[in-house]
C-alpha cells in the first residue's frame, strides 16, 4: 500500500520542498522519507505499481475516465490516484455517479467498494461536498494517506476546509483522527482544537503513555519463582515522555483544560500501576508549566475560569483544584486572586470551596487578607449548606476575633447571623455562642443585625436569643387556657382521574398522534392512557377503512423500518404497537404471529400475571387485524386514564357489538370484566346487560351480580441477598377464583415470589400493567418491590415515579405500597425520591395514608441495613418543607421508637433523621411523652445524635 511521499511539496504552488505543518507532521522531511522508503520495500513505488497502471490504461485504450473506472472494479486503491490525476475536474464530475453506484452496490467485492470510496473522494471538486463524503462513508477499512494521495494538488483552501469540516463532527472515531492529521499535514493548517480532537487525541497520548509502562522493570513478590508485577516503587514517567515528543502538546493540553467534556476525563487517566505525581495528568501538566513547555500563568488563569464558571461537571472541578496543588502556587499569585478565591469559596462545588478556603486562610495568616475581605468570605460560605466547610469558617472566624475582638467583632459578627437560618442545630448554637461571646465588642448595628437574623433559628433557641439580643418578639406569645388548636397540613388536591379523548375521526388526524405513541413506547416513556386510545383507535379505523388507515400509517412504519423489517419486532419485546402497525401496513402473516407468540409467553418470567394477560390481547388484536374479521371497536378501552371502565360505556359497546353482529375476542372481553367499576347498583345494570339478549350480555350480568374473586393477601417474606444482607419483600399467593372467572387470560391467577429470575419487561410495561388491576394497587407493587429495594441501596435509577401513578389508582393501599413507598424514600437521587414524596402526599391527600404501617416499614429495613436514614431524612424534611409536617411526623412516632430502643446502636445518618423529625415536629406542634427518646436527650455531648435528641425532645415535651 503506498504512502504519500512528498505529499506536501506537490501540493505546495511555490514548490518548497521542506516545510513543517503546524499539526505536528512534517511536510517532506524525515517522516516522508521514511514512508517513501517503506512503500518502495512493500513492492510499490510512491505512485503504485507500474506494471498494474500500465494495464488499466492498455484496457481502457485512450480513455482515462474508463481505465480508472476498471481499476476501482479491480478493487486496485493502490492505482486509484496516478489514475485519478489523469482526469480533469469536469471528467470527474462525470464519474461521480457511477463511483456513488459502486459504492452501495451489494454485489460487488469489498475491495471495489473501498476503491469506490477512494475515487469519488477525489472526484469531489467542491471542499464541503468531499467533506461531506469523507464523513459519511470513511470507515478503519480505509488508508488516510491514500485518501490525501487522491486530495493531493487541491488549493490550499479546499483542504482547509475540509480539514475544518472533519474536524467539527461530534462522533470522531480513531480512524476518523488519524485521517485529520493526515489531512492537517497535507494543507499545512492547524489542527481545529475540538472537543473531538481533544478526545482524539488526549487517547492517542495516553495510549503511548500505557505502552511504554508496560515495560517498566518488574518485581518479585514473596513466594514468587519470577517476576510479572510491575515495579511501583519508582514512576514511570511514560505520560510525560509522550507528551514531550508530541509536537501538539502546548496547544492542547491548555485546550483539555477549557473543554467540559474533557476536563473530567483527566482525572480517571492517572496512570493505574502507581500514584506517583509525575504519572498523573495535573502532575504532569505542573512537570509541563515548570520545563517553559505550557504557560503557567495561563494554566492558573483557565483552571481558576473554570471554578469561578460553576458549569464544569464535578470531575472537571476534581482535576482543576488537582492541578492548582500540583502547580504549588506562590504566595504572590494567591494574594493577586483574592476576589476569584472568596468567589470559589462562596460559590464553586465543595471541593474547590475546600481548596479556595485553604488558600484564604493562608493569606490571612500571613497578613494579606484584610478584615472586610474575611468578613466577605464568611458571609458567602456561611451560605452553603456543606458542615464541614461552615464548620472550618466559623472556627476561623472564631480565631480571627479572640486575636483582636475590638476591631473584628463589628465587622465579623454580623455574618454569623447567616448561620442562623442553616439546617444543622449544631451549627446554629455555635453560632449563638460566639455571638454571645463577643456580643460586648460589638455596636448597636451588630446587635439589631443578629436580632433580625435570629427569626431564623429552631423554635428551642429562641428564647436564649430573645435574652442574649435584647428582643423579646423573638418569643412567640404563650396561647391561652385550653388545649391548642390542632395544626393541619397543607395538602393538594387529589387529582381526579382524567377521560380518554375521544375516538379519532380520520386516518390522517390518527397517524400523527399513533406516530407520538409509539415512539413514546419505544422509549420506554408511554402511559396506558395514550397506549389504549392508539390501540382502540387502530381497530375502530381498520374496521372502518382498512386502505386508508394502511395508507395513512405507511410514513410511521418508514420512519420505523429497522424495528418492523425481518424479526426485530419481535425480539424488541413482544406485542405492543410496533406489530400493530406491520400487520396494517401488510409487513407480517398469520405465522410471524404464531412464532411470535411462542417467543413471548415463555415461563421464566416472574411477571406472568401481568404479561401473558397483556401480551396475549395484543397478540389477539393484531390477528384480528391480520385475519379479520376486524371489530367495530375494543371492549376493554378504559373510560379514564387510571384504568378503570364504566358500565354505561361497557354496555354501550355491547350494543354495538350485536347490531354489527359481532362477537367480542376472549382476552379483550375478560380484560374489560377485569377494569369494570362495580356500581352502586349492580342489579340495575344486570339488568340491562340481560337485555341484550347475547351471551356476551348474559356474562357481564352474571359478573355484576356475583361478589369479585377475592385477591390474596400479599405476605411478608425476606430475601437473603448474601451472609450479611438481607431484604423484606412481600410475596401474593395465586388466585385459582380470578384464572377460572376469566379463562382466556393465561397467568391472571399467578402468584408471585421473589427470587433469582429476571426479565426486563418490569422496566418497559410497568407504566401501564396498573390499568390491568386498577383497583388493586398492591398486586402490582409486590412486582415493583425487589427494583426499589435495589434502588435503595445501589446507584440503580429505576423508575419511581410509577408510584406516584399507584397512589393515584382507585383501589386501597395495601402492605405492599407502603413498604415500596418504604424503599422508594431511600432512593439515591433526589428527584426520584420527590416523586415518592408526591406518592405519600398523595395518598395524605385522599386520607389512605397508614403513617403508622410506613413509619414501622421504614424501622424495620434501617434496622437491617435495607435502606439509608439520610436519604429518609431528606425525604421527610421534604414532606415537612411541602407542608405536611403532620404526616412526617407521623410517620416518625412509628419509626424512631423501635428505631432507638433496639439492642444495637442506631444506624449511621440517624442525627439527620432526628433533625428532620424535629423539624416536622416543631412546624407541626405535636406534643407527646418520649421515654424512648429521653436516655438518647440526657446523655452529654455534642454529636449531631446527641444535639438533634436534645432538640425532639424539647419540641415534644414542651
Amino acid at each position: 500500500m503506498i504512502r504519500p511521499t512528498d505529499l506536501s511539496a506537490a501540493s505546495d504552488p511555490s514548490g518548497s520542498s521542506a516545510a513543517t505543518g503546524p499539526s505536528g507532521g512534517s511536510a517532506a522531511s524525515g517522516r516522508s522519507a521514511r514512508r517513501a522508503r517503506s512503500a518502495r520495500s512493500a513492492g510499490f513505488g510512491p505512485a503504485g505499481s507500474p506494471a498494474k497502471i500500465q494495464r488499466f490504461r492498455h484496457e481502457a485504450g485512450k480513455d482515462p475516465s474508463l481505465a480508472l473506472l476498471r481499476a476501482v472494479e479491480a478493487g486496485a486503491r493502490n492505482e486509484v490516484p496516478v489514475l485519478l490525476a489523469d482526469l480533469d475536474d469536469r471528467a470527474r464530475r462525470a464519474l461521480l455517479p457511477e463511483l456513488k453506484r459502486l459504492r452501495e452496490d451489494g454485489t460487488v467485492t469489498s475491495d471495489t467498494r473501498r476503491a469506490a470510496y477512494l475515487a469519488a473522494a477525489g472526484c469531489h471538486t467542491g471542499a464541503v461536498a468531499c467533506a461531506t463524503w469523507l464523513r459519511r462513508s470513511f470507515t478503519y477499512e480505509q488508508d488516510p494517506y491514500l485518501v490525501s494521495a487522491v486530495l493531493v494538488g487541491r488549493p490550499a483552501e479546499f483542504l482547509t476546509t475540509v480539514v475544518e469540516r472533519l474536524a467539527a463532527r461530534t462522533d470522531m472515531r480513531r480512524w476518523d483522527w488519524q485521517l485529520l492529521r493526515t489531512l492537517a499535514d497535507l494543507a499545512h493548517h492547524p489542527l481545529p482544537l475540538t472537543e473531538a480532537t481533544g478526545a482524539q487525541w488526549q487517547a492517542e497520548a495516553y495510549e503511548r503513555h500505557y505502552t511504554r509502562c508496560a515495560h517498566r522493570p518488574r518485581q518479585r513478590r514473596r513466594g514468587e519463582s519470577a517476576a510479572p508485577h510491575p515495579d511501583l516503587s519508582t514512576p514511570c514517567g511514560g505520560l510525560l515522555a509522550a507528551l514531550r515528543e508530541d509536537p501538539l502538546t502546548p496547544r492542547m493540553l491548555p485546550h483539555l483544560i477549557d473543554t467540559p467534556e474533557l476536563t473530567g476525563q483527566l482525572v480517571w487517566a492517572a496512570c493505574q500501576q502507581g500514584e506517583h505525581l509525575v504519572d498523573t495528568w495535573h502532575g504532569t501538566y505542573a512537570a509541563l508549566a515548570a520545563e517553559g513547555v505550557l504557560d503557567r500563568a495561563g494554566l492558573i488563569a483557565s483552571t481558576l475560569t473554570v471554578l469561578l464558571r460553576g458549569t464544569w461537571p464535578l470531575n472537571g472541578v476534581r482535576f482543576c483544584v488537582a492541578l492548582l496543588r500540583a502547580l504549588d502556587l506562590t504566595a504572590d499569585e494567591r494574594a493577586a486572586r483574592t476576589a476569584d478565591w472568596t468567589r470559589i469559596a462562596a460559590d464553586a462545588p465543595s471541593v474547590a470551596a475546600g481548596y479556595a478556603q485553604e488558600v484564604l486562610r493562608d493569606l490571612w495568616d500571613t497578613g494579606r487578607l484584610t478584615t472586610v475581605q474575611l468578613a466577605e468570605t464568611a458571609r458567602g460560605v456561611f451560605f452553603r449548606t456543606e458542615k464541614q466547610l461552615v464548620r472550618a469558617q466559623l472556627s476561623w472566624v472564631e480565631a480571627a476575633l479572640r486575636r483582636d475582638p475590638k476591631d473584628t467583632a463589628p465587622v465579623l459578627l454580623p455574618t454569623l447571623g447567616d448561620v442562623f437560618g442553616h439546617t444543622d442545630t449544631a451549627l446554629q448554637q455555635r453560632a449563638l455562642r460566639l455571638a454571645g461571646r463577643h456580643l460586648r465588642h460589638a455596636g448597636p448595628a451588630a446587635r439589631d443585625d443578629l436580632a433580625a437574623a435570629a427569626v431564623l433559628l429552631r423554635p428551642g433557641l429562641l428564647a436564649t436569643a430573645a435574652d442574649l439580643f435584647d428582643a423579646p418578639e423573638l418569643v412567640p406569645d404563650r396561647p391561652g387556657p385550653g388545649a391548642p388548636a390542632p395544626h393541619r397540613d397543607t395538602l393538594p388536591e387529589p387529582r381526579t382521574p382524567a377521560p380518554l379523548p375521544p375516538p379519532p375521526h380520520s386516518a390522517e388526524e390518527f397517524a400523527a398522534e399513533f406516530a407520538s405513541v409509539l415512539t413514546a413506547e419505544l422509549r420506554q416513556r408511554v402511559t396506558s392512557g395514550p397506549y389504549e386510545w392508539a390501540l382502540d383507535g387502530v381497530v375502530r379505523l381498520a374496521h372502518q377503512d382498512r386502505e386508508a388507515l394502511a395508507k395513512a400509517l405507511e410514513p410511521v412504519a418508514q420512519r420505523h423500518s429497522g424495528w418492523l423489517d425481518g424479526t426485530n419486532w419481535r425480539l424488541y419485546g413482544g406485542f405492543g404497537l410496533l406489530p400493530l402497525l406491520a400487520a396494517v401496513t401488510g409487513r407480517i402473516d398469520a405465522s410471524d404471529l404464531r412464532r411470535a407468540r411462542r417467543a413471548t409467553e415463555h415461563k421464566n418470567c416472574p411477571h406472568t400475571r401481568f404479561s401473558h394477560p397483556w401480551r396475549r390481547r395484543l397478540a389477539e388484536i393484531t390477528a384480528l387485524i391480520v385475519t379479520g374479521p376486524v371489530p367495530p371497536l375494543l371492549l376493554a378501552a378504559p373510560s379514564r386514564d387510571s384504568g378503570a371502565l364504566d358500565p354505561d360505556d361497557l354496555l354501550h359497546r355491547l350494543d354495538t357489538y350485536r347490531a354489527e353482529g359481532a362477537d367480542p375476542a376472549p382476552a379483550d372481553f375478560d380484560i374489560a370484566l377485569l377494569r369494570l367499576r362495580r356500581p352502586a347498583d349492580p342489579a340495575v345494570h344486570a339488568t340491562r346487560a340481560r337485555a341484550l339478549g347475547t351471551p356476551a350480555g348474559r356474562r357481564l350480568a352474571d359478573w355484576l351480580t356475583t361478589p369479585p374473586p377475592p385477591a390474596p393477601a400479599p405476605e411478608r417474606t425476606v430475601l437473603r441477598i448474601d451472609d450479611h444482607q438481607t431484604r423484606p419483600l412481600m410475596t401474593d399467593a395465586p388466585s385459582r377464583p380470578l384464572a377460572k372467572a376469566l379463562p382466556a387470560l393465561p397467568g391472571i391467577g399467578d402468584g408471585h415470589r421473589p427470587g433469582d429470575r429476571w426479565c426486563g419487561c418490569l422496566h418497559g410495561s410497568a407504566r401501564h400493567w396498573i390499568s390491568l388491576h386498577p383497583d388493586r394497587p398492591d398486586t402490582l407493587a409486590v412486582h415493583l418491590l425487589p427494583l426499589l429495594a435495589s434502588s435503595a441501596v445501589y446507584t440503580d435509577r429505576n423508575e419511581t415515579g410509577i408510584l406516584l401513578t399507584l397512589a393515584e389508582a382507585p383501589g386501597p393501599p395495601g402492605p405492599a405500597l407502603h413498604l415500596a413507598l418504604a424503599y422508594g424514600l431511600s432512593v439515591r437521587h433526589t428527584d426520584d425520591r420527590l416523586a415518592v414524596v408526591d406518592a405519600v402526599l398523595t395518598l395524605a391527600a385522599r386520607d389512605t395514608l397508614d403513617a403508622a404501617r410506613l413509619g414501622a416499614d421504614l424501622a424495620a429495613l434501617l434496622a437491617q441495613g435495607a435502606v439509608k436514614a439520610n436519604r429518609v431524612a431528606d425525604g421527610l424534611a421534604t414532606l415537612v418543607s411541602a407542608g405536611a409536617p403532620v404526616t412526617a411526623w407521623s410517620i416518625g412516632a412509628a419509626l424512631l421508637p423501635p428505631l432507638l430502643t433496639a439492642d444495637t446502636p442506631p444506624p449511621r445518618g440517624t442525627g439527620d433523621l432526628l433533625a428532620a423529625l424535629a423539624g416536622g415536629a416543631e412546624a407541626g406542634g405535636a406534643r407527646q411523652e418520649a421515654p424512648w427518646l429521653a436516655g438518647l436527650a440526657a446523655r452529654r455531648g455534642s454529636s449531631r445524635l446527641i444535639t438533634e435528641a436534645r432538640r425532639l425532645h424539647e419540641a415534644l415535651t414542651g
